[in-house]
């Protein structure tokens, strides 16, 4: 019987280091086609939400991806890249490794709760964060390495529906708790 160990991934480095910089690097055209497959990705019927009513176009994900400067809505990664894929294939690679440099529309209130399919209830997040909602941690940069523990980590839920000055849509969403990070 032979022992097979799992080797690492390395992590290559980020393609861009600043919205600005991912702005001059790629063609308005690529950015255009990278947004409308994103909307197209919305607009599909899901197993357990079905069609949306509303459909959202490719100038609505551009509008919300720089509206956000390509940046996390979560944790505040750049988050600008595509998924991997075997160059030859096209077929999915594992992404964990680079998860918060995947750019991703998210739904506010999801499609499955609810949450209509307009550009108001959008917003930019990481691959990451999209996917693992529990690991969302506000400025949590870690280029897709996994969270753990915040050094600084945030307040509770309670701790923020109490803290004056945060208005009333953070209480509001504080008794959604799914919505806050714990």
């Amino acid at each position: 019987m032979t022992e097979t160990t799992a080797v690492p991934l390395e992590v290559p480095p980020p393609l861009w280091r600043t919205f600005e910089d991912f702005l001059a690097g790629v063609p308005t055209r690529e950015i255009r086609y990278w947004c409308d497959r994103k909307a197209v990705r919305a607009n599909r019927e899901r197993l357990m939400s079905g069609r949306p009513k509303e459909g959202i176009t490719t100038s609505d994900v551009v509008s919300v991806l720089t509206g956000a400067r390509g940046r996390c809505s979560h944790c505040g990664s750049l988050a600008v890249e595509g998924a991997p894929m075997h160059p030859e294939t096209r077929k999915p690679l594992p992404w964990a490794h680079i998860g918060r440099r995947i750019g991703s529309l998210d739904h506010i209130v999801s499609r499955f709760d609810g949450g209509p399919n307009t550009v108001e209830n959008l917003r930019w997040s990481c691959h990451w964060c999209n996917t693992w909602h529990s690991e969302r941690m506000p400025a949590r940069r870690t280029m897709g390495q996994s969270c753990g523990t915040a050094p600084d980590s945030p307040l509770t839920r309670r701790e923020q529906a109490a803290r004056p000055g945060l208005g009333r849509a953070l209480v509001c969403l504080a008794a959604h708790s799914r919505w806050m990070p714990a």
